[in-house]
């Protein structure tokens, strides 16, 4: 693989880290199709250019993180320019908003189901964040940090929530905090036929293609086979 393109982006970029946080790489690559690579913490999101290219022109919000605050450190092609150059606000992002509210309603609806606790305070914090970064960009003035979307909320409830997200313990207070922000900044909890089970959410979020939701279920009944959950 050749990568074209290497920047940093996230907290490391933002000099407001912490010494847990992890290395968020973005990179360019001549390769045909994206990939995640891992390492201990450092993550490196490998994206062919075509794609790059596409999801910036379409407004995608992981793009708009990469064109305002990413810091390259190496570009021999300009191709953060060029990136730069092509994104385009979508006109509303309710699609992010309502997806990230599905999710975090089905963690609040499922909350006694959840054994891996960094898995429940990462998808808090993912879904608080894209709410508020979907709202800031609506805006036209996006803004990424704990700190600068928790003035949006004018609360200290939404840096807690975001900060937790590398934490491995459970705290009964986070789904109080998470119920408070949906009320006020996200979309009413889905209405369902049946009662409002795994299978039930699992169907919906099928329905409304919501990856970051498929992908929890997933996890959840990884975690619970044999406990009877469904």
């Amino acid at each position: 693989m050749s990568i074209l393109t290497l920047a940093l982006y996230g907290s490391r970029a933002r000099a407001d880290q912490n010494p847990d946080s992890d290395v968020d790489l973005f990179a360019i690559t001549s390769e045909t199709d994206y990939r995640m690579i891992v390492r201990n913490n450092i993550n490196i999101a490998c994206y062919p250019r075509d794609l790059a290219h596409t999801r910036a022109e379409n407004g995608d919000l992981y793009m708009l993180h990469i064109v305002r605050e990413s810091k390259d450190l190496f570009d021999y092609t300009g191709e953060l320019p060029k990136l730069r150059d092509k994104f385009t606000f979508k006109p509303s992002y309710e699609s992010e908003i309502q997806l990230a509210s599905d999710l975090a309603w089905f963690i609040l609806d499922a909350e006694r189901i959840f054994r891996n606790y960094t898995l429940f305070n990462r998808r808090i914090a993912w879904c608080v964040r894209t709410i508020l970064i979907a709202l800031s960009a609506e805006a036209r003035t996006p803004v990424f940090s704990a700190r600068q979307l928790s003035k949006l909320t004018g609360s200290l409830e939404t840096v807690i929530l975001i900060e937790n997200k590398d934490s491995d313990q459970y705290d009964p207070i986070t789904t109080k905090y998470l119920n408070n922000f949906l009320n006020t900044f996200g979309r009413p909890r889905p209405i369902f036929t049946e009662p409002s089970t795994l299978d039930g959410y699992a169907a919906h979020f099928v329905r409304s293609n919501n990856v970051m939701g498929i992908k929890t279920i997933s996890a959840l009944r990884v975690n619970s086979v044999g406990n009877g959950y469904s």
